[in-house]
């Protein structure tokens, strides 16, 4: 009868119930956070337009290992409705850092060494967000070699240590004699370069 007559019928003969009450409307709300934050996970209070005109202050926990421009539902900090209120959706923007790069769960970071440090190798101490490590730069390390540290990226991920040589400031007189030195020790070092 529902069927052929409409859903009039519905009522009488005990068929589907009335829809349920609505919940109410969704909230939009952006954050920055550091990489930092992003990487270990942090709490954070924002405060946010809501669409009645009125604002709302929240303390906001954010999980380790989020993505820059990704989207965290927090389920019942929306409007109200008769059916209960909505959600708040909060679009989290990781600001970039002067150091790090993050590729995946993997970070990179760039670390200066010396010209002595490359050649010889050395103990180096490198900055982590879970505290401070020593590493062995290799003798004849050159610039891009990559150092891999298993479990100081993200979540499962890594860290590379990115070695970058830096040479010392050319306008002092000592260093432009140890130049010249130094450069007796190469060969020709773009010989198997081509194209």
């Amino acid at each position: 009868f529902e069927d052929l007559f409409g859903g009039g019928f519905g009522d009488i003969f005990g068929g589907r119930p009335n829809a349920a009450p609505q919940r109410g409307g969704d909230v939009r709300a952006a954050i920055t956070i550091e990489l930092r934050d992003a990487v270990l996970g942090a709490e954070r209070e924002i405060s946010f337009a809501r669409p009645d005109g009125g604002t709302r202050r929240l303390k906001v926990k954010i999980p380790a290992g989020f993505e820059d421009g990704s989207t965290l539902r927090l389920s019942g900090q929306g409007m109200e409705g008769p059916g209960g209120p909505g959600d708040l959706m909060l679009e989290i923007s990781v600001r970039p850092h002067p150091h790090l790069r993050r590729e995946g769960n993997d970070l990179y970071l760039d670390v200066p060494i010396t010209v002595k440090e490359a050649v010889r190798g050395a103990r180096i101490e490198v900055p982590t967000f879970q505290g401070t490590i020593k590493l062995t730069v290799p003798p004849g390390s050159q610039s891009g070699d990559t150092l891999r540290v298993k479990g100081r990226g993200i979540g499962k991920g890594d860290l590379f240590v990115v070695l970058m040589v830096r040479v010392p400031d050319a306008s002092n007189p000592g260093v432009s004699e140890a130049v010249d030195r130094l450069e007796d020790a190469y060969g020709n070092v773009r010989a198997d370069l081509s194209l």
